[in-house]
């Protein structure tokens, strides 16, 4: 059962939320108790319940997958294609046009984030009283001022781009086919409220310095301020822990928290964009140059910010996602990779989530277990540890077959032996496992300090020994299975993605798709499905690298996606962002229909086989499941694979690579 359900009823809205009559909080009492989110049915990849995180993967006896499910095709086919078809036609096509366009979608998904947490997570806690008060202060007075300017910059964007689609005679004399005027002025008034000392007048809005200076200098304040209190405050974790079992709540909650930072940084890319596309001699060329700079001095600033913050908001969600280990988030630690690795046991080998960080590496597995969390059974300490690739530790016989890509670690606590799912997983694994080894040869004394003893003494056995988990094979198997029966989950996080789909951020052929309950029937105590779940799921692995490509390459917009079973297309909003698609009828909802992890797919155009014969389509393929989706232009499309490109397989993540000054301030801290 969740604490808070928001009202229709203006009436009932606390007093102190802000902007209360602009913002539509309530929802219909059919919505709150006919969810909309169809789970897959028992054949269907798995998919994130909200927070990260919808799960669509079902349990026994529900609805299909949320992408063939009533809830998502309730909207006439034929005429839909008709009008999109005329829509088409009308329309600019001019690629600036749909530079611009994805400003104005992105901003629209931007400001719906924000409003998770000015709108929805205020009244949850203002209505359970569970936040102190200085607290309150902390977060929502620089929160506040942010959403207040964005929000009349979409009001400014939008209107650009009505008079560019030629809604008015004003196109007729091109006065309006430009965006950079616009940004550039917005941009001026965000890097002077970050370095200036003046009050600006910009978006309809009244922007003082202080206050959007104040929230991205106190990030660190706010993440860890909040973090230490829901410790401390029994009401706050048990709102906190509600929350996210919401459906607006459709990530992790501290993720959107980072979502200024990450918005300033996604500016930067489409107006480099824009300039790449124009011509010098273009009349909007200068404007967005200027505006360029302007953000790319503010961006330069925030970057190792955003490296930090990132890494310490991945800390968190992972503490919540462990059993067995303690101050995961301790001071100078930092998250390197997750994913899956093949630990050879005595009992052969059995699949365990692998946790590297800068002074350690924790395996876990994922067993039965109340809250749906990873439970540690070993850990590592990094001085003085040993790499040593092999070839097949099992001899290939009738009875047994031969294991490639397999490496021995060798540390202080004892010697495992692990397979990775492919050479190029193997080699990521050893990358990042040499660099965080010549990384804690600098902090040894820190790491000897933080590396838990009891951990290190249970793992302290030769290893010839029985592994620390006595599970056997069946054990592993009844343990997944038996998770279509729990009561009670952590949802899905990266982690379980890279679990089931057997990933370092790579497709595996053996991947494994298990049934999870969707997110809003989570019950109390039960920790919605985050990214590492799909890890899990997935037998995928990520880095943080992967996690700050993937958080520049955020992307919204309306797409047609193509009925099972039929010609008709479907017309749905949707968001790319962590690692997922998220399906909303409408850029309007509050909160996703359905969600499709991508960890695993690939993506590509249709082949003959497939019989489309559409413009700017793209398949998604995860084994037998497969989806069609129509961009409405030749930029939109190129964005839409080259998006979930850098999300699906590794090779899309290998392909984009952390800008040089991004990687350097990295390597630096």
């Amino acid at each position: 059962m969740c604490l808070f359900r928001p009202t229709a009823n203006p009436t009932s809205q606390p007093p102190t939320l802000p902007f209360s009559s602009i913002i539509k909080l309530g929802v219909s009492n059919s919505a709150i108790d006919s969810p909309q989110l169809s789970p897959f049915n028992d054949k269907g990849p798995l998919c994130l319940s909200p927070s990260f995180q919808m799960s669509t993967l079902s349990l026994p006896g529900q609805a299909p997958s949320p992408l063939q499910s009533p809830s998502l095709n309730d909207v006439g086919t034929a005429r839909l294609e008709e009008d999109e078809e005329g829509r088409r036609k009308r329309f600019p096509t001019d690629k600036a046009y749909f530079i611009a366009k994805e400003i104005l979608t992105t901003e629209r998904t931007y400001l719906k984030d924000l409003e998770v947490i000015t709108v929805w997570f205020r009244s949850a806690v203002i209505k359970e009283n569970a936040m102190p008060e200085a607290l309150m202060t902390l977060l929502f007075s620089n929160i506040d001022p942010i959403y207040e300017f964005h929000r009349g910059f979409l009001k400014e964007i939008d209107q650009r781009l009505t008079l560019w689609e030629g809604r008015s005679n004003a196109h007729m004399r091109g006065e309006y086919q430009r965006i950079g005027d616009v940004m550039l002025r917005n941009m001026c008034a965000l890097k002077a409220s970050f370095f200036g000392n003046k009050t600006i007048i910009c978006c309809f809005v009244l922007l003082r310095p202080q206050e959007f200076t104040g929230y991205l200098q106190k990030h660190d304040e706010v993440l860890t301020e909040l973090e230490k209190a829901t410790k401390r405050v029994k009401k706050l974790e048990t709102v906190y822990k509600e929350f996210e079992l919401q459906k607006v709540c459709y990530l992790p909650l501290n993720t959107f928290l980072l979502k200024p930072i990450q918005r300033l940084m996604h500016y930067k890319l489409i107006l480099e964009r824009l300039c790449k596309h124009y011509a010098p001699q273009h009349k909007d060329y200068d404007d967005c140059n200027e505006a360029l700079k302007e953000v790319a001095e503010i961006a330069t600033q925030l970057q190792s910010s955003l490296i930090r913050l990132e890494n310490f908001q991945k800390l968190t969600e992972l503490q919540r996602d462990l059993i067995g280990i303690e101050n995961l988030t301790a001071p100078g630690r930092e998250f390197i990779r997750e994913g899956c690795l093949y630990k050879l046991t005595k009992k052969g080998l059995q699949q365990r989530m692998f946790f590297l960080f800068s002074d350690m590496l924790l395996y876990t597995s994922k067993g039965v277990t109340a809250t749906n969390q990873f439970k540690v059974h070993g850990q590592l300490s990094l001085p003085g540890m040993i790499l040593i690739v092999l070839d097949a530790p099992v001899e290939e016989s009738e009875n047994e077959w031969s294991v490639p890509h397999c490496f021995t670690i060798y540390s202080a606590q004892r010697t495992i032996v692990v397979a990775a799912s492919s050479k190029v997983e193997m080699n990521k694994w050893i990358e990042d496992l040499n660099m965080a080894i010549d990384m804690s040869k600098k902090f040894q004394e820190k790491s000897d300090l933080l590396v838990n003893p009891n951990l290190c003494d249970r793992s302290n056995r030769s290893s010839d020994e029985v592994s620390l988990e006595q599970e056997s094979e069946d054990d592993m198997s009844s343990s997944r299975c038996s998770l279509d029966r729990q009561s009670h989950h952590r949802a899905n996080t990266t982690m379980h993605v890279c679990w089931h789909r057997n990933t370092s951020v790579s497709m595996s052929d053996h991947s494994l798709a298990v049934e999870l309950p969707p997110r809003y029937l989570l019950g109390q105590g039960q920790r919605p499905n985050t990214i590492t779940h799909v890890c899990w799921y997935r037998n995928q692995n990520l880095s943080l690298r992967d996690y700050l490509r993937m958080n520049q390459n955020q992307l919204s917009g309306y797409l047609l996606r193509k009925f099972k079973n039929s010609n008709g297309w479907q017309k749905l909003w949707v968001v790319f962002t962590n690692f997922c698609l998220f399906f909303y009828k409408t850029h309007q909802d509050d909160f996703p229909l359905a969600s499709l992890p991508l960890l695993g797919y690939t993506v590509s155009t249709p082949g003959e086989a497939d019989g489309i014969h559409k413009e700017y389509v793209f398949k998604l393929q995860f084994k037998s499941h497969v989806y069609f989706f129509r961009a409405e232009s030749e930029y939109t499309f190129e964005r839409w694979m080259e998006v979930i490109k850098s999300a699906a397989s590794s090779t899309g993540r290998l392909s984009l690579l952390v800008p040089k000054g991004l990687a350097e301030v990295h390597s630096e801290n």
